[in-house]
Protein backbone atom coordinates (compact mmCIF):
# COMPACT_ATOMS: atom_id res chain seq x y z
CA UNK A 1 0.00 0.00 0.00
CA UNK A 2 2.83 2.40 0.86
CA UNK A 3 4.57 1.94 -2.47
CA UNK A 4 1.34 2.33 -4.44
CA UNK A 5 0.58 5.62 -2.72
CA UNK A 6 4.13 6.93 -3.00
CA UNK A 7 4.29 6.23 -6.73
CA UNK A 8 1.46 8.74 -7.23
CA UNK A 9 3.43 11.47 -5.35
CA UNK A 10 0.97 11.70 -2.49
CA UNK A 11 1.94 14.23 0.20
CA UNK A 12 3.49 12.62 3.28
CA UNK A 13 0.68 13.68 5.70
CA UNK A 14 -1.95 12.08 3.44
CA UNK A 15 0.14 8.93 3.17
CA UNK A 16 0.46 8.66 6.96
CA UNK A 17 -3.28 9.19 7.46
CA UNK A 18 -4.10 6.61 4.79
CA UNK A 19 -1.76 4.03 6.32
CA UNK A 20 -3.17 4.75 9.82
CA UNK A 21 -6.75 4.37 8.55
CA UNK A 22 -5.89 1.10 6.83
CA UNK A 23 -4.14 -0.20 9.96
CA UNK A 24 -7.09 0.81 12.13
CA UNK A 25 -9.55 -0.84 9.77
CA UNK A 26 -7.48 -4.03 9.92
CA UNK A 27 -7.20 -3.91 13.70
CA UNK A 28 -10.95 -3.43 14.04
CA UNK A 29 -11.66 -6.05 11.37
CA UNK A 30 -13.41 -3.47 9.22
CA UNK A 31 -13.14 -4.36 5.55
CA UNK A 32 -11.43 -1.65 3.55
CA UNK A 33 -11.90 -1.07 -0.18
CA UNK A 34 -8.43 -2.50 -0.93
CA UNK A 35 -8.91 -5.84 0.87
CA UNK A 36 -12.67 -6.39 0.88
CA UNK A 37 -14.39 -8.91 -1.41
CA UNK A 38 -16.14 -7.38 -4.41
CA UNK A 39 -19.61 -7.70 -2.85
CA UNK A 40 -18.75 -5.80 0.36
CA UNK A 41 -19.57 -2.12 0.47
CA UNK A 42 -16.65 0.20 1.22
CA UNK A 43 -16.56 1.51 4.78
CA UNK A 44 -15.60 5.10 5.52
CA UNK A 45 -13.00 5.37 8.27
CA UNK A 46 -12.50 8.75 9.89
CA UNK A 47 -8.87 9.69 10.16
CA UNK A 48 -9.49 11.93 13.18
CA UNK A 49 -11.56 9.53 15.28
CA UNK A 50 -8.75 7.00 15.77
CA UNK A 51 -6.50 9.60 17.39
CA UNK A 52 -9.14 10.49 19.97
CA UNK A 53 -10.02 6.84 20.57
CA UNK A 54 -6.38 5.82 20.86
CA UNK A 55 -5.63 8.74 23.18
CA UNK A 56 -8.59 7.87 25.44
CA UNK A 57 -7.74 4.17 25.55
CA UNK A 58 -4.07 4.97 26.07
CA UNK A 59 -4.89 7.26 29.00
CA UNK A 60 -7.17 4.62 30.53
CA UNK A 61 -4.42 2.02 30.11
CA UNK A 62 -1.86 4.30 31.79
CA UNK A 63 -4.21 4.92 34.73
CA UNK A 64 -4.94 1.20 35.08
CA UNK A 65 -1.21 0.45 35.00
CA UNK A 66 -0.56 3.06 37.69
CA UNK A 67 -3.32 1.58 39.86
CA UNK A 68 -1.72 -1.82 39.29
CA UNK A 69 1.62 -0.53 40.56
CA UNK A 70 -0.07 0.88 43.69
CA UNK A 71 -1.64 -2.53 44.35
CA UNK A 72 1.64 -4.35 43.62
CA UNK A 73 3.44 -2.18 46.17
CA UNK A 74 0.79 -2.89 48.82
CA UNK A 75 0.91 -6.62 48.09
CA UNK A 76 4.69 -6.75 48.46
CA UNK A 77 4.20 -5.37 51.97
CA UNK A 78 2.10 -8.38 53.01
CA UNK A 79 3.74 -10.08 55.97
CA UNK A 80 5.65 -6.99 57.11
CA UNK A 81 5.01 -5.99 60.68
CA UNK A 82 2.63 -3.31 61.96
CA UNK A 83 4.15 -0.34 63.75
CA UNK A 84 2.23 2.82 64.55
CA UNK A 85 3.62 5.76 62.56
CA UNK A 86 5.68 3.57 60.21
CA UNK A 87 5.77 4.14 56.44
CA UNK A 88 7.96 1.19 55.43
CA UNK A 89 9.85 -0.52 54.12
CA UNK A 90 10.14 -2.88 57.14
CA UNK A 91 6.90 -1.93 58.93
CA UNK A 92 3.71 0.04 58.27
CA UNK A 93 0.68 1.46 59.97
CA UNK A 94 -2.58 1.69 57.99
CA UNK A 95 -2.15 5.19 56.54
CA UNK A 96 1.59 4.63 56.13
CA UNK A 97 0.90 1.64 53.88
CA UNK A 98 -1.44 3.73 51.71
CA UNK A 99 1.01 6.66 51.68
CA UNK A 100 3.93 4.41 50.65
CA UNK A 101 1.89 2.60 47.98
CA UNK A 102 0.96 5.87 46.30
CA UNK A 103 4.39 7.39 46.82
CA UNK A 104 5.74 4.45 44.77
CA UNK A 105 3.92 5.89 41.72
CA UNK A 106 4.81 9.52 42.44
CA UNK A 107 1.63 10.59 44.27
CA UNK A 108 2.01 12.32 47.62
CA UNK A 109 -0.56 11.75 50.35
CA UNK A 110 -0.51 12.79 54.01
CA UNK A 111 0.23 10.29 56.79
CA UNK A 112 -3.19 10.39 58.37
CA UNK A 113 -6.29 8.42 57.43
CA UNK A 114 -8.48 11.44 58.19
CA UNK A 115 -6.38 13.69 55.96
CA UNK A 116 -6.24 11.07 53.18
CA UNK A 117 -10.05 11.17 53.13
CA UNK A 118 -9.79 14.69 51.69
CA UNK A 119 -7.92 13.53 48.57
CA UNK A 120 -9.24 12.13 45.30
CA UNK A 121 -12.85 11.53 44.32
CA UNK A 122 -15.47 9.71 46.34
CA UNK A 123 -16.62 6.47 44.69
CA UNK A 124 -19.40 4.00 45.31
CA UNK A 125 -18.44 0.66 46.81
CA UNK A 126 -20.15 -0.95 43.80
CA UNK A 127 -17.72 0.83 41.45
CA UNK A 128 -14.44 0.14 43.24
CA UNK A 129 -11.28 -0.31 41.19
CA UNK A 130 -7.99 -1.75 42.40
CA UNK A 131 -6.03 0.99 44.14
CA UNK A 132 -9.07 2.76 45.60
CA UNK A 133 -8.77 3.65 49.28
CA UNK A 134 -11.28 2.30 51.83
CA UNK A 135 -12.00 4.31 54.98
CA UNK A 136 -13.33 2.86 58.22
CA UNK A 137 -14.74 4.09 61.52
CA UNK A 138 -15.17 2.34 64.85
CA UNK A 139 -18.76 3.52 65.15
CA UNK A 140 -18.24 7.20 65.94
CA UNK A 141 -18.34 8.18 62.26
CA UNK A 142 -14.81 9.52 62.69
CA UNK A 143 -12.31 7.86 60.33
CA UNK A 144 -9.88 5.67 62.24
CA UNK A 145 -8.61 3.13 59.69
CA UNK A 146 -7.71 2.98 56.00
CA UNK A 147 -7.04 0.10 53.59
CA UNK A 148 -6.32 -0.41 49.89
CA UNK A 149 -8.82 -2.21 47.68
CA UNK A 150 -6.88 -4.67 45.49
CA UNK A 151 -9.73 -6.13 43.43
CA UNK A 152 -11.72 -9.34 43.66
CA UNK A 153 -13.48 -8.17 46.82
CA UNK A 154 -10.18 -8.06 48.75
CA UNK A 155 -8.16 -5.39 50.53
CA UNK A 156 -4.65 -5.05 51.91
CA UNK A 157 -4.21 -3.32 55.26
CA UNK A 158 -2.07 -2.90 58.32
CA UNK A 159 -4.64 -3.36 61.05
CA UNK A 160 -3.06 -3.29 64.53
CA UNK A 161 -0.04 -4.06 66.68
CA UNK A 162 0.94 -7.71 66.62
CA UNK A 163 -0.78 -8.39 63.28
CA UNK A 164 1.32 -8.11 60.11
CA UNK A 165 0.13 -6.44 56.90
CA UNK A 166 -2.32 -8.82 55.28
CA UNK A 167 -4.77 -9.28 52.44
CA UNK A 168 -8.30 -10.10 53.55
CA UNK A 169 -11.83 -10.10 52.22
CA UNK A 170 -13.05 -6.50 52.09
CA UNK A 171 -14.94 -5.55 55.23
CA UNK A 172 -18.16 -3.57 54.96
CA UNK A 173 -18.71 -3.23 58.71
CA UNK A 174 -17.58 0.24 59.75
CA UNK A 175 -16.96 1.30 56.15
CA UNK A 176 -17.38 5.07 55.86
CA UNK A 177 -16.62 5.27 52.14
CA UNK A 178 -14.04 4.96 49.39
CA UNK A 179 -11.91 7.45 47.46
CA UNK A 180 -10.21 7.16 44.07
CA UNK A 181 -6.89 8.95 43.85
CA UNK A 182 -6.06 8.02 40.24
CA UNK A 183 -9.13 9.45 38.52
Amino acid sequence: MQNALRSRHVPKHVLIRSIAATALAGALAIPSTATAPAQAAPVAVSVHAPRAAVAASSLAARKAAKRGRVVAYAKQAIGKRYRWGAVGPRAYDCSGLVLASYRAVGIRLPHSSRMQWRYGKRVSVRKLLPGDILFYSRGSGRISHVALYVGGGKMVHASRRGVPVKMVKMRTRGLVGARRIIV
